[in-house]
């Protein structure tokens, strides 16, 4: 059973690296069901943990909770500290989604504190990533920066490409929300180079549209244009996947083409909201359904927009005010 829990658990990664969300999910399920023939507490762990990963990649977030908070427990148990930080890793990073910075924060915090005492470089630039995102959602942008460059420094020690792409994305998103358009443009166009290579289209999407959004930011709708109609012809491709970020998808391309005055934007804000509510009503709790509606800045620039008072052609990611000592002029990329 151990070597058939280790096979399935493989093919399992392989699907979801895919996108292939239900035949990784079918495989995992399989291979959990080995392990815990074979009474293997830490495999059980790593299985529940990655099945946690699945079923959020498919919105369904209750059970992806569950499967973690369950990975946790096993993590405990089998005194598997390098885990257990991981697993506080993917808690930290569903938190941030679903609006609870401050229960993300613990998780992160958490992450950190196991792994000062433990050697394991990925899974500490696993917990440098998070920590980049967390301190991002709470609008700590120096803070965030920090981690963001340390965890890009430690994948590019380790020559873990996807990591890397985490790392960088995680840098992307900072830069963005800083305003440092050049650099934040940089780190988009290597994150979707990444997760181009790696046949990741899901999160490729994500990067695409940074990249729009810089070129919104500093005024170039000739530039962004392009990549917003790339982006809606592959929308089968990231619509329906909160690893996707559909939403900040949604908001990015509906300001590109608010701000270009083109008859799309109605439709791709209608869109938009459906996907959101979609992902509300997957919530099984009224106080995250408030959080997520209410302390998510894309979520709420997406009610905005569906309600007609969309002011904004900025990216909604940084919230930073204009006078912002983080807020850098940079020249507009070319």
């Amino acid at each position: 059973p151990v070597l058939r829990g280790d096979a399935l658990h493989m093919l399992s990664n392989l699907e979801y690296q895919l996108g292939n969300w239900q035949a990784a999910q079918h495989a995992e399920e399989a291979a959990i069901m080995a392990h815990a023939e074979a009474k293997d507490a830490l495999k059980l762990a790593i299985g529940e943990g990655h099945l946690g990963n699945i079923r959020w990649a498919q919105n369904h977030f209750a059970p992806a909770l569950h499967h973690f908070q369950r990975a946790l427990d096993l993590c405990r148990k089998s005194e598997s500290r390098g885990n257990e930080g991981l697993i506080c890793y993917y808690l930290a990073r569903a938190h941030v989604y679903l609006g609870d910075s401050a229960q993300a924060a613990a998780y992160i915090a958490h992450d950190l504190t196991i792994h000062e005492t433990i050697h394991d470089p990925r899974g500490r630039c696993y917990a440098l990533v998070g920590a980049a995102h967390v301190a991002h959602a709470q609008q700590e942008y120096d803070r965030a920066a920090t981690y963001a460059h340390q965890a890009v420094a430690h994948a590019q020690a380790l020559r873990e490409l996807i990591l890397l792409a985490e790392a960088t994305e995680a840098l992307a998103h900072v830069l963005t929300a800083r305003g440092q358009w050049i650099s934040s443009q940089e780190m988009w166009r290597h994150a979707y180079e990444m997760r181009t290579v790696h046949e990741q289209p899901h999160r490729a999407a994500r990067c695409l549209a940074g990249l729009a959004e810089i070129y919104l930011a500093v005024g170039d709708l000739a530039a962004a244009l392009p990549l917003v109609d790339t982006l809606l012809a592959d929308r089968g491709v990231w619509r329906d996947s909160a690893l996707s970020a559909p939403l900040d998808i949604f908001r990015i391309c509906g300001q590109i083409l608010t701000a270009a005055k083109d008859p799309r934007a109605t439709a791709v804000r209608n869109d938009g909201h459906h996907v959101l509510m979609q992902q509300v009503r997957a919530l099984n709790d009224d106080a995250l359904r408030r959080a997520f509606l209410t302390h998510v800045p894309t979520n709420v620039a997406l009610r905005r927009a569906y309600a007609g008072v969309d002011g904004t052609t900025m990216p909604a990611a940084s919230h930073a005010p204009a006078d912002s000592h983080t807020v850098r002029s940079d020249s507009p990329p070319k």
